[in-house]
């Protein structure tokens, strides 16, 4: 007679076999091999892994039982077999009115013998059977019953593994999901951030510039340097925000990169035009050498803020009087070149200006002044470069100047900064 189960046992068996998300699933070729394997050792034409669920019996896996995938559990040899430690093994099924009404017995593929060694996990739980099934009476050698022992151990380690790669799996995915909504709180907070801090930023240094302007009428000269100092300070602040939140933009994957097919050379010229205030106050002299540039395929905001960072820190950083070139090299990926006649930089300086906030700490000399800044114009410029697939380097030895070059593939699908 087949001791019952206690229900809080049974409970805790099902909720160990609901746990490993394996019910109802399709096959999957490692558990089929194991089934094959168990029929041939057993010479059996008909195997399966069977687990008990509260009110059948399900397969995850079967040879020889055609598209059947489930029975009930009552009158069920495998549900018998959950009060055995070892295999249960019944030689004639025929023999046994327990089982006379086992669909299987009943009909295809009319069973007579059943060996099932218990599927038992860690936790102790008992959750199925590796069943092997014949068509005739039979009994299994103690070399067949020990493979059917070991494979029905392989079985259930791969069961729990199964589990393992599904929980594994879910917390990915359960964190990729924190990530996109953390990505999404920080890009929201990034456009609010940009907005409450320029417009009134902006507002100061419009003000300014009509004072300075004298719109309003005369200004008395003792508030002339304290006007020029509030516009200056404005301007400087409103710099450091902006590359302040270009690079957290490009870090939370908030930048849309579109792809178009751009002239280097009208955005070097664009670049000159825009900069040459700035050359013209320290005496820097700016040249594209060439008239014509390469094209290739990317994001003209992007790689003309590049381009304005490169050169712009070439003239603040080189010495006054001096000269910066922009040069183009065509091929697959493109070059540019920006070159100044600077001081120039040691190796542990270039490795300093590639890192955020680094620049700054680059040692001012007697032919370049210390310049205020952020230290975020070069790594900004080197991860929009990196967003097209390109590679930005510097090429400097102390007293013989200083190039900053990068490169673009000529044709590259873009998407986001992520």
């Amino acid at each position: 007679m087949v001791m019952p189960v206690p229900q809080d046992d049974e409970d805790a068996r099902l909720a160990a076999l609901w746990a490993l998300q394996v019910l109802d699933t399709p096959p999957e070729m490692t558990f089929d091999q194991l089934t094959r394997l168990a029929a041939r050792a057993c010479g059996t034409p008909i195997a399966a892994i069977a687990l008990i669920d509260s009110d059948r019996i399900w397969f995850k896996s079967a040879v020889g039982l055609g598209d059947l995938r489930e029975i009930p559990r009552e009158g069920s040899l495998c549900a018998a077999s959950l009060a055995d430690d070892d295999i249960t093994e019944v030689e004639d099924v025929w023999d046994d009115p327990r089982f006379a009404r086992n669909p299987l017995v009943t009909g295809a593929p009319g069973m007579r013998f059943y060996a099932g060694a218990p599927l038992r996990l860690r936790s102790g739980h008992r959750v199925g059977s590796l069943c092997a099934i014949g068509t005739h009476p039979q009994r299994l050698t103690e070399d067949q019953r020990d493979s059917l022992r070991d494979i029905a151990q392989v079985a259930t380690r791969f069961l729990e593994s199964r589990q393992m790669t599904v929980d594994a799996v879910a917390d990915l995915a359960r964190a990729k999901m924190e990530a996109e909504m953390a990505d999404r709180a920080k890009s929201e907070f990034l456009a609010h951030m940009s907005h409450e801090l320029r417009t009134p930023l902006n507002a100061v240094i419009g003000f300014a510039d009509m004072l300075r302007l004298e719109i309003h009428g005369p200004l008395p000269a003792r508030y002339r340097d304290s006007v020029d100092t509030i516009a200056t300070s404005g301007r400087h602040l409103l710099d450091l925000i902006n590359d302040l939140l270009d690079l957290a933009r490009i870090e939370a994957g908030a930048i849309e990169l579109q792809a178009d097919w751009i002239d280097l050379s009208a955005i070097a010229h664009a670049t000159v035009r825009m900069l040459e205030p700035l050359a013209d106050g320290r005496g820097v002299g700016l040249r594209i050498d060439g008239r014509y540039g390469p094209r290739a395929r990317a994001d003209r905001r992007a790689i003309q803020q590049v381009m304005i960072n490169i050169v712009g820190n070439a003239i603040k950083f080189g010495p006054e009087n001096g000269e910066v070139v922009i040069e183009f090299r065509d091929g697959d990926p493109v070059e540019i070149r920006v070159r100044d006649d600077g001081p120039g930089m040691t190796p542990a300086q270039i490795e300093r200006a590639m890192q955020p906030y680094g620049r700054s700490q680059v040692e001012p000399s007697q032919t370049a002044p210390a310049v205020g800044g952020t230290g975020l114009g070069l790594p900004i410029a080197r991860r929009l470069v990196e967003l097209h697939g390109g590679r930005l380097t510097i090429e400097s030895t102390p007293g013989a100047g200083t190039t900053v070059a990068f490169t673009l593939p000529k044709t590259r699908v873009l998407t986001s900064a992520a």
